[in-house]
Parts: C-alpha cells; structure tokens; sequence
C-alpha cells in the first residue's frame, strides 16, 4: 500500500509539473518590437494662440474673391444680378441696372472651385480659385 501512495504521489506531481509549465504562455521578444509603432504625443494646447499650424493652412472656411460686373451703355434694361454655387446655392443677388457698373468682395465657400454668374439671359461658369470673377456686358 505505502508503495502504491508513493507511485501516485510521483503522478501527481509529474502531472503538476506538466500540467504548470504546459499553461505558460511564452511572448516571442521580436514580435512585439518590431511591430512598435510609436505615435508622437501632441503638445498640450492650453489656448487658441498655443496651436501650431503649418505656414500654408487657413483657419478660415471661405475664400474672398473680387466680384465686377461691367456694365453696357447699349443695353437699357434691369435685371437679377446672381452668383450661384454649383450646388446652386445663392452667394450674392441684387437687382442691377445693365447700364451700371458694380464690385463687391465676395465669401465664396472654400470648396466652391467654380461659380455661376448670371445676369438676364447671360449665364458665365467661372473658376471662383483665382480671386477675382467678373461679367462683362457685351
């Protein structure tokens, strides 16, 4: 009997040992290391003055552009003057005289690259990027 105790005491510990050292999870060093990606933590912002931007980027959302409608001394009518987006949105209107002259800075949404100038039958699409959009009365 105490021969019988004995070889199930060395079962039950090699089965313990075994048991133990099957359970451990061994992390291959390479793996984790070379997978690191390490993120730059931003500086703090302790206020709007403490942002850092590059030299190229604008705070603002919309464009200033230079607005001229030239007028003609042989047409005598009066009309809706309107600059339209391309989602058709109104950015400007007023009811101009096709004999007067008129220039206004317009706000021109920053993704609009073209915009729509119409005046009577006269419809001009033009590229609202370069600052400047004008009609001119023929």
């Amino acid at each position: 009997m105490q021969l019988m105790k004995q070889f199930l005491f060395l079962v039950f510990c090699l089965m313990l040992v075994i048991s133990l050292s099957s359970c451990s999870k061994q992390v291959d060093q390479k793996a984790t290391t070379s997978n690191t990606v390490t993120t730059p933590v931003p500086a703090a912002v302790t206020n709007f003055a403490s942002i850092k931007t590059s030299d190229s980027f604008k705070w603002s959302t919309t464009n200033k552009v230079n607005f001229s409608f030239t007028g003609s001394n042989t047409d005598n009518y009066t009309s809706v003057l309107k600059v339209i987006d391309a989602n058709g949105a109104v950015i400007f209107q007023k009811l101009q005289s096709a004999t007067q002259n008129y220039s206004a800075v317009l706000e021109i949404a920053g993704t609009s690259e073209n915009v729509t100038i119409l005046f009577g039958d006269t419809n001009k699409t033009v590229n609202a990027t370069t600052g400047s959009i004008n009609l001119t009365l023929n």
